[in-house]
């Protein structure tokens, strides 16, 4: 019976293990990508403004902006704050779930102090597992980046295709956002 006690403690220690790996390499991407969006939406605001003369030349001393291009800026600007807001989001969730652990061990650590002597401790189920905070900010940065550069394309290739093209275009690929965003959410659900 004792060995059979001790395989499992060391099968759910290695299991555990596992488990923190996985949520550590999970947690690395998603940093990296929400960094990323961050810094590519920042690098494409300032670019496009930058190169607006360039790119779309004046007509008798004045620019005519395309609309596409002024939603692009409007779209870079939100993916900036929504990825600043998911990271701010997870920094918050990932102190609570500190506190959480913190406030565990000082309940274990005060039960030992009493003499407990029991060889296994039931912990909540709360603090047993970490519970990863919601991505929706993350997911709203990166759609908003994804369109934000749909319509920069557009707005450098409206002269050269026609309206009906760019509208049909932006339908198209608004669906493929939408399809790729309800494929993923069912895949985390599993």
């Amino acid at each position: 019976m004792v060995e059979l006690k001790r395989d499992i403690l060391r099968t759910r220690e290695i299991a555990s293990e596992k488990f923190t790996q996985c949520i550590d390499e999970s947690n690395k991407i998603w940093y990296g990508v929400l960094r990323l969006i961050i810094t590519l939406s920042s690098s494409f605001l300032v670019l496009t403004i930058a190169l607006v003369e360039k790119l779309f030349p004046p007509v008798g001393g004045v620019i005519n902006l395309p609309k596409f291009l002024i939603i692009s800026w409007i779209l870079l600007f939100l993916s900036i704050i929504f990825g600043i807001i998911a990271e701010l989001n997870e920094a918050v969730f990932q102190s609570n779930q500190a506190r959480a652990r913190g406030k565990m061990i000082h309940e274990l650590n005060q039960k030992i102090a009493q003499g407990l002597k029991e060889d296994i401790i039931k912990i909540d189920a709360e603090t047993d597992y970490m519970i990863f905070g919601t991505i929706i900010w993350g997911a709203v940065s990166i759609n908003s980046f994804i369109l934000a550069i749909l319509f920069i394309c557009l707005a450098l290739l409206q002269n050269i295709i026609s309206r009906n093209t760019c509208l049909i275009t932006l339908v198209s690929a608004t669906f493929f956002i939408i399809f790729v965003n309800a494929y993923l959410i069912q895949k985390r659900k599993k």
